[in-house]
């Protein structure tokens, strides 16, 4: 018995001393001084006006660190004009704050994650409140202002400026799963939605412009339209959201870095026409992205894009695109297939590294190809960039994307082959298709086409003779080939009899279907096939001979016919 007493009086006695009073003031080596008493910290100065210093919460300490795990109450003396970066950050036990009246501004990160904090009252004469101030205070469900505060002011706990065109911070912990801003809101601040729980989030057609980190680690949010008043996107804007898909609206003409980075449920993404680029991490580790429809102006897809879209298999490059940058799908493990512009002149270092793509057309204005930009693996162990084992570079002869090939192949070791269309030998009436080896053709043409014509790349062959056939690419390089024709077209007899009112068959070979016959009679005989037979019927009309023209694939052809 005497042992448990004695124990428990040793835990009161710790219980109590953990709360004892330290009044003494301590100075921090300027003319901020502080003192605890329980477990409240008292900041004060001692020559007003003065501030509290930033500091660097993952590089120093603060003074009054020690106590970031008992303090529940905080008041800052009269005197004190701002409140540092990072001043308060991760006092965890922190329910209350007293502001001075004399207080104008709160830096960044001053009291973030304070997560026992549940409401703040911003003092009368602050003007400044970074959007970094109060974040991962995750028990923080209203904001406050003072009614005479001329900068700021407070909606059902929701921080604005004075006259709603902004809205500043929407408490993390604030009640509900739907919030619709105001249609007085045309700058989202930044930070300002930052991991918030909402699910649905409905913005004005007043909006312009979205800040920083404002609507990042939206965990809830799977979808938000955007207004097409919308003209700015910062850096970050919806990373580490749920957001499945999203649609920039034409409106938009800047879009900062890593705006969807590790939006890991992102799908489809379509990019509004006042977009001239991609940025930098713009939808890096989308490992989800299946799908991305570029805008009409987009000229740059820019440094890690499309970083670890490991859900893309194929990807269009549109025509208005010069340049793609460093490492732009870098570890798009899954990409199968890709279509480059007709106007790309640069592929920069490492900008298809490490991909499942086994060949690439090159369009004829590239004139660049960077360091493992193309057909090449990055192997962690070695430290080295190899060529894939069959990757092969495309291009048209003679283009200076062949040159570009060329020098690739002496920097890189990537193999590279001409496109090619083949070449057609045939009989006069017969066809062959001829297809690029690698491309898209959007149009054919015959040098001579009473010798051969071709349509989507059907040769049809006529009458003997060669010609040449041209396939002109998507990026209007053309690429030849030959048709040789080696039979003219014939009849199977070059002479008929037929009894007056009879009928004979002739046969025709080497008609193209493509091609009419025509026919020239007599008033002795007449063909009465149609115009399209490859068997033609010579009926005699009265006796007599006489001579009958057939004009087959544009040769013309004569029968003899005798009628009796």
């Amino acid at each position: 018995m005497s042992v448990l007493l004695a124990a428990l009086m040793l835990m009161s006695v710790i219980s109590i001393s953990a709360f004892a009073a330290d009044t003494s003031v301590k100075n921090t080596g300027g003319n901020i001084s502080y003192s605890v008493n329980g477990q409240t910290l008292t900041v004060s100065c001692s020559e007003a006006p003065a501030e509290i210093p930033d500091y660097d919460y993952y590089n120093e300490d603060t003074p009054w660190y020690d106590y970031y795990d008992t303090v529940t109450t905080l008041i800052i003396d009269e005197g004190i004009t701002r409140i540092g970066d990072d001043a308060f950050r991760g006092f965890s036990a922190l329910t209350n704050i007293s502001f001075p009246s004399t207080v104008t501004s709160i830096g960044y990160g001053a009291f973030s994650r304070c997560s026992s904090l549940t409401s703040v009252t911003i003092p009368a004469n602050v003007e400044y409140i970074s959007g970094y101030a109060f974040d991962y205070s995750y028990s923080l469900a209203a904001y406050n202002v003072d009614a005479s505060n001329p900068y700021f002011t407070s909606d059902n706990g929701v921080l604005f400026n004075k006259d709603k065109t902004t809205l500043f911070l929407y408490p993390i912990a604030k009640a509900g799963t739907s919030y619709s801003v105001p249609n007085t809101v045309k700058t989202i601040s930044s930070n300002a939605f930052c991991s918030s729980e909402l699910s649905s989030i409905s913005l004005p057609n007043s909006l312009e412009t979205i800040g920083y980190y404002a609507f990042s680690e939206c965990e809830n949010l799977k979808s938000i339209t955007l207004p097409n008043a919308l003209d700015y996107i910062d850096n970050d804007a919806f990373s580490y959201s749920a957001l499945e898909s999203i649609t920039i609206p034409n409106s938009v003409t800047y879009m900062g870095y890593y705006v969807f980075e590790y939006c890991d449920r992102l799908k489809t993404a379509k990019l509004g026409n006042g977009l001239e680029y991609v940025s930098e991490y713009t939808f890096s580790n989308c490992s989800a992205l299946t799908s991305v429809t570029f805008g009409k102006k987009i000229e740059a897809i820019d440094s890690y894009a499309f970083l670890k879209c490991t859900g893309l298999k194929s990807i269009t490059i549109p025509e208005t695109v010069k340049t793609i940058d460093y490492c732009a799908f870098y570890k798009c493990e899954n990409l199968k297939s890709v279509t480059l512009g007709k106007n790309l002149t640069e592929v920069c270092d490492f900008a298809f590294e490490n991909t499942a793509l086994k060949s690439v057309y090159l369009p004829q204005k590239v004139t660049t190809i960077g360091e493992g930009a193309l057909g090449c693996a990055y192997n962690g162990i070695t430290d080295q960039d190899k060529p894939v084992s069959g990757f092969k570079i495309y291009c048209v002869k003679g283009t200076k994307a062949a040159t570009a090939a060329q020098k690739y192949k002496s920097t890189d070791g990537v193999a590279y082959s001409f496109v090619s269309i083949g070449s057609a030998s045939l009989n006069a009436g017969k066809t062959k298709t001829l297809k690029a080896t690698a491309g898209t053709v959007t149009g054919w043409k015959s040098s001579k086409a009473a010798v051969a014509t071709v349509k989507k790349g059907k040769v049809t062959a006529l009458k003997k003779g060669k010609a040449t056939i041209t396939a002109t690419l998507y990026d209007g390089a053309k690429v030849t080939g030959t048709a040789t024709v080696k039979t003219n077209p014939k009849l199977s007899k070059s002479s008929v009899s037929v009894k007056k009112g009879k009928s004979v068959t002739v046969k025709i070979t080497g008609k193209a279907s493509t091609v009419k016959n025509v026919y020239t009679n007599t008033k002795i005989a007449k063909i009465t096939s149609k115009n399209t037979a490859t068997k033609i019927k010579v009926k005699g009309l009265k006796k007599g001979s006489t001579t009958l023209k057939v004009k087959v694939n544009g040769v013309t052809l004569k029968l003899k016919v005798n009628v009796k």
